[in-house]
């Protein structure tokens, strides 16, 4: 029987189990969020090992090139001054393995000695056999509907793979449930991060309210190694340990949707050269003309539906019901605050110019890329004109009545 209990929050199970001694076992690490899957697959794998004996007792195994024999051998070594020996898999395919494999695979994780702790990592492969790395920072689709299209497609493929296939990775799931434990972690939630940054600010002797905690994850993603990569830096430089949010815009490096952000904020505005700036930025990074674009057309697609859900006597957060907008509340509320200011018709003539800028640069060969920075800046001096016509209509409404 496992050695620990079972519940959905594996950080907690994994937590428990360094804090009372991990025993001999399987121990099965897999999930979509790849910075915590690391660091307890290490230090589970690690726990009962000596440092100085750690290349004796320690045996890392790449799941590409692994073999049955080499498992069988690591498995059924003996500890050298120790009580324990380790393995650790890294990215096994379970769901590809020959049938001979598989089976060879179940009867060595079915008989593994008390002495040997062993760890199987999957950082990349899932139940399916697909293998992608998750990119924190990758633009959002400036095709939005395609993207959830895509996203619905391939959770129906997750779900429907060759059922020989997935009962294998079932199967050693299930010896991992029996003989020690199954850790499946899952992407935090908005309230989750937020709880870890602000208590990662205050092992670093600084403080951080909830306001500045969600704007920190909403200019630097929900990665969790990069977060506290940026935390690092913005503790660094807080001169008297109370994190802003405008230490947070001096140091930090910003995703493409926070920057296309700050560019549509800078032009609403009236701020045009901050945001010609910003996109001279994007471009001396190699950042693409049309993902620049995509992350403009995401945070405009954001303004337009904020702006006919509140139209129609709704909440913004009505959204989430019907478009995946998972851990996005920070955003939609910016994205209210904008469409607040702005009419429906000057919303939809940004999005008609967001368009005709598509439209270019998806028409320009590799040759004609230089044109790309001349697309974008148009296109920004077009919204930038459509967003000061309403403010150009109160200005002459006032002038009227002043007169």
């Amino acid at each position: 029987m496992s050695h620990y209990r079972h519940s959905d929050n594996a950080e907690d199970i994994a937590k428990e189990m360094l804090k009372n001694g991990v025993k001999g076992g399987f121990y099965f690490i897999h999930g979509d969020e790849n910075f915590l899957k690391v660091h307890y697959a290490k230090a589970i794998a690690e726990r009962n090992i000596a440092p100085d004996f750690m290349d004796f007792n320690l045996r890392r195994f790449d799941g590409a090139t692994l073999t049955m024999e080499s498992l069988k051998d690591a498995v059924e070594a003996v500890p050298l001054f120790s009580e324990y020996t380790a393995v650790l898999v890294h990215d096994l395919n379970i769901s590809k393995m020959d049938s001979a494999d598989a089976e060879n695979l179940i009867t060595i994780l079915e008989d593994i000695p008390e002495s040997c702790v062993v760890v199987f990592l999957m950082s990349t492969v899932t139940a399916s056999g697909k293998s992608g790395e998750k990119n924190s920072k990758s633009a959002e689709s400036s095709a939005d509907g395609e993207k959830e299209k895509s996203e619905a497609t391939a959770e129906k493929e997750e779900e429907t793979p060759d059922e020989k296939k997935i009962n294998y990775w079932k199967k050693v799931e299930a010896l991992a449930k029996e003989k020690g434990a199954s850790l499946q972690f899952m992407s935090k939630s908005q309230d989750g991060l937020v709880a870890l940054v602000r208590s990662g600010a205050k092992k670093r002797n600084c403080s951080i309210d909830y306001a500045s905690a969600r704007y920190l994850i909403e200019c630097v993603g929900q990665d969790i190694a990069n977060l506290q990569t940026e935390l690092d830096k913005v503790c660094s430089f807080s001169p008297d340990s109370v994190i802003t949010m405008a230490h947070i815009d001096s140091v930090t490096t910003k995703t493409l949707q926070a920057r296309a952000f700050d560019m549509a904020g800078y032009l609403t505005s009236g701020k045009p050269d901050e945001a010609f700036k910003t996109l001279d930025s994007l471009l001396v990074q190699k950042n693409e003309p049309l993902m620049i674009l995509g992350a403009l057309v995401a945070h405009f697609t954001d303004i337009y539906r904020t702006k006919l859900a509140m139209e129609s006597g709704k909440k913004y957060t009505a959204l989430t019901e019907h478009f995946n907008y998972k851990n996005a509340g920070f955003r939609l509320k910016k994205a209210a605050e904008v469409s607040a200011k702005l009419t429906v018709a000057q919303i939809s003539a940004c999005l008609d110019s967001l368009n005709e800028a598509d439209e270019m640069l998806k028409r320009l060969s590799f040759d004609e890329r230089s044109k790309g920075k001349f697309a974008l800046e148009k296109t920004l001096s077009s919204i930038f004109a459509i967003l000061q016509t309403n403010q150009r209509i109160k200005t002459a409404i006032l002038r009227g009545w002043n007169d």
